[in-house]
């Protein structure tokens, strides 16, 4: 289901005003704003105050459930707790990649499945934010679609990741498609990049200096040693979305000098993408997935 035209803002406030709140939504956009951006809608949705009122109004009994300042329960996706409730409110459920997991598991999605088809707590709408839903993998997905395509009553999920295009497409085509207001890619030369993205762009601009034996070095050090996988897979996603910043950078400046060809930046492109799509999906191998992305930025460099 295509983006909506409209405002995210414009597009929420139709929604609630008209009570027609679809099964699942796609909220996309940059940082932590598709989080706070579903938890904000999710919060509205089940707030009692009038039609023409703003909503979430912060006043009603749900609100002030849904807002209390509770100590958040740590997720652990393999053993649980699968998920938790956003505030103290029985019907707004977050789920998100357990602390020690390197995915949001299968697991996860059954059980959320398993609480959805019991009652309503308080007999009205329920709904689902899926916090960095990237990190879903294929069978996680595939689990969440059927709840999708048929969810039990009144009930929405709402998926909030920075890149949509990890997501499978039977996903994305059934949903909502929310695009937030913001820079898409960072700033690699600003200062509020963080130390470690500083060191990975002063590395990518020197990678043409670098040979066979340089690159495999670089991938090993996102070699998975046992029991390591959450880390080594959050490194190289970090290095994955690096990539594609540092290549998107390059490929504008290409083309605001006039330069005829960006088709090898575009494969590479292309190709890192790939990766940070199969990363979660496909459950790989994190060195050679690092091989892969840094071959494909290295043959598109020349100079």
């Amino acid at each position: 289901m295509s983006t909506a035209a409209e405002s995210p803002a414009i597009l929420f406030q139709k929604s609630l005003a008209s009570g027609r709140i679809h099964s699942g939504y796609v909220i996309s956009g940059p940082g932590d704003a598709p989080q706070e951006g579903a938890t904000h809608f999710a919060r509205a949705i089940v707030c009692t105050a009038e039609a023409d009122e703003a909503r979430p109004c912060e006043s009603c009994q749900s609100c002030r459930t849904s807002g209390s300042q509770t100590q958040p329960v740590e997720i652990d996706g393999k053993d649980g707790p699968y998920f938790r409730f956003i505030g103290s409110h029985p019907d707004l459920y977050w789920l998100e990649k357990g602390s020690e997991s390197s995915a949001i598991s299968i697991k996860q999605i059954r059980h959320l499945q398993t609480a959805l088809h019991r009652s309503s707590n308080s007999g009205g709408r329920r709904v689902v934010v899926i916090a960095n839903a990237k990190w879903l993998n294929t069978a996680s997905q595939n689990a969440l679609l059927r709840l999708i395509e048929e969810p039990p009553p009144l009930t929405s999920i709402l998926l909030a990741t920075d890149t949509p295009f990890n997501l499978l497409t039977t996903i994305r085509s059934r949903c909502i498609r929310v695009t937030l207001p913001g820079e898409s890619m960072r700033d690699l030369r600003g200062l509020k990049l963080s130390e470690d993205a500083r060191n990975l762009v002063s590395r990518l601009d020197t990678i043409h200096t670098l040979g066979m034996p340089g690159l495999l070095d670089w991938a090993e050090e996102y070699h998975s040693k046992q029991g390591k996988r959450k880390v080594a897979v959050e490194e190289l996603d970090e290095l994955l979305s690096i990539g594609c910043d540092w290549l998107y950078e390059r490929i504008r400046q290409a083309t605001e000098q006039g330069q005829k060809s960006v088709r090898d930046e575009l494969d590479a492109y292309k190709a890192v993408m790939k990766c940070r799509r199969e990363l979660v999906r496909r459950n790989t191998n994190t060195q050679m997935t690092a091989e892969e992305c840094l071959f494909a930025i290295r043959s598109a460099i020349h100079s």
